[in-house]
């Protein structure tokens, strides 16, 4: 070399070395084609959020109407993710990228980079499927009855007075029949039926007399029921618990439910019947007052309470309902869609209805135990810890009820082995430390 430079250099390797050395080095000169880059798109980095957001191209598209599922973390250093549902409003092609606009805006702001949206959405309930021959009609019979095998008999949440819908299909001669509340109003021709469940969960089918209901025409095998059997909150399964199917469509690769089960509830118990029973007859399925919005949702399967007031908008009075599920969870579609419809159809039109979930407060406690030595300390103390829970559980309290520092003692000394009680501190998680002798339930 003739100078001394240091210098970033590309070497070119060719496919054709064949009288390379009669090129000199630096009399030689390259022609190489350039290629022409495509400038990359900025990337994508706003939240996902609001009621319209940006995605890269799909093929296919979401579609209008459609349900999607948004996952994702509100915040890089959660741990947890959350999970929502959306139905999508229409969806812009810009070539890039697509803009899907949502009929409403998502509850939560998702960091992008955690996000997954689920399109191939189908809403499941509790049940399985089962396929049944009941037996066969005899024509000379009245009330003919049949006994499902597989129990409990499934009911879904449905926007009746009631609440629920029963999964029951009974066909006769492979015609279908209607299942009715009661024969009493049905008519000989009328090919109806009616169920009626046992305290051990066992459903029975029945038919008419031919007065009250026809009867079943005669025929060997010709009444089947096809149903679902299971019910109850062990159907409210966690979020991502679903991940097998007991039978996988042709081109089902997997299925997984990133929302948790909910709307569900146990059977009535006898208890619960006689509370219901005169709600439903205090309302005839009408609603009027402000107690009959509250007795109308009360025996809607799958409320657990529910408290009407009365707010004044600025030009007319309208009814506030607060609501909880059986669970004391918030009350979310389609359980709350269907008791919106519900109300909507028993209600006075002119009279405006809001539904809102009831927001839940905790509260921590501090107390000092002078306990009877002859008692265990640690048995007492776990005594102590499970009745407050009970006291002040869900199902014992009412909607706005606030707690007081009087009622804590009460609990406590009336344990057997408890000689005195110091409460040292008692105040809401919300608010912090410190001692107050009331904790007041709205915010």
């Amino acid at each position: 070399t003739d100078f001394t430079l240091s210098t970033k250099i590309t070497r070119v390797t060719v496919d054709i070395r064949e009288n390379l050395r009669l090129f000199g080095l630096r009399e030689t000169l390259a022609l190489i084609e350039s290629e022409a880059l495509t400038i990359a798109e900025r990337p994508l980095t706003a939240p996902v959020s609001g009621d319209a957001f940006d995605v890269p191209p799909l093929d296919p598209p979401f579609a209008g109407g459609q349900t999607i599922i948004v996952t994702g973390k509100r915040s890089e250093e959660d741990e947890d993710t959350v999970s929502e549902t959306a139905v999508v409003k229409a969806v812009t092609d810009h070539g890039t990228h697509q803009t899907v606009t949502l009929e409403n805006e998502l509850t939560n702001a998702y960091v992008r980079t955690t996000v997954t949206i689920y399109g191939n959405v189908v809403p499941g309930t509790h049940g399985e499927t089962v396929h049944e021959v009941l037996g066969g009609g005899d024509g000379s019979k009245k009330n003919q009855t049949f006994t499902l095998k597989k129990k409990p008999l499934t009911y879904v949440s449905a926007a009746t007075a009631s609440g629920t819908e029963s999964t029951l299909v009974i066909r006769v001669n492979g015609v279908r029949w209607d299942e009715a509340p009661s024969l009493f109003e049905a008519g000989p021709e009328d090919t109806v039926y009616t169920v009626r469940i046992n305290d051990d969960a066992e459903a029975t089918v029945i038919f008419g007399d031919g007065v009250h209901g026809a009867r079943l025409p005669t025929g060997q095998e010709n009444v089947t029921a096809a149903y679902r059997a299971g019910l109850g909150l062990d159907g409210e399964v966690d979020a991502g618990q679903l991940s097998l199917l007991m039978t996988r469509p042709y081109g089902i690769d997997g299925v997984v439910n990133p929302l948790p089960a909910d709307g569900a509830a146990d059977p009535e118990t006898t208890e619960e019947a006689r509370t219901n029973a005169p709600r439903t007859v205090l309302t005839l399925d009408r609603i009027v007052s402000l107690r009959d919005f509250e007795d109308f949702a009360r025996a809607f399967t799958g409320i657990g309470k529910a408290q009407a007031t009365p707010i004044f908008n600025g030009e007319t009075y309208l009814v506030h309902l607060t609501l909880a599920d059986v669970t004391g969870d918030a009350v979310v579609p389609p359980l709350l869609d269907n008791l919106r419809a519900a109300i909507d159809d028993a209600r006075d039109p002119s009279v405006e209805v809001v539904l809102a979930s009831a927001d839940t407060r905790t509260f921590r406690l501090e107390a000092t135990i002078l306990y009877d030595p002859a008692y265990v300390p640690e048995d007492l103390q776990s005594e102590a810890e499970t009745a407050l829970h009970d006291a002040f559980s869900f199902d014992a309290r009412a909607f706005a009820q606030p707690v007081t520092a009087a009622e804590i003692l009460r609990v406590l000394h009336d344990l057997d082995g408890v000689v005195a009680v110091d409460l040292n501190a008692l105040y809401l998680d919300d608010v912090g430390g410190g001692f107050s002798a009331v904790l007041p339930a709205e915010r």
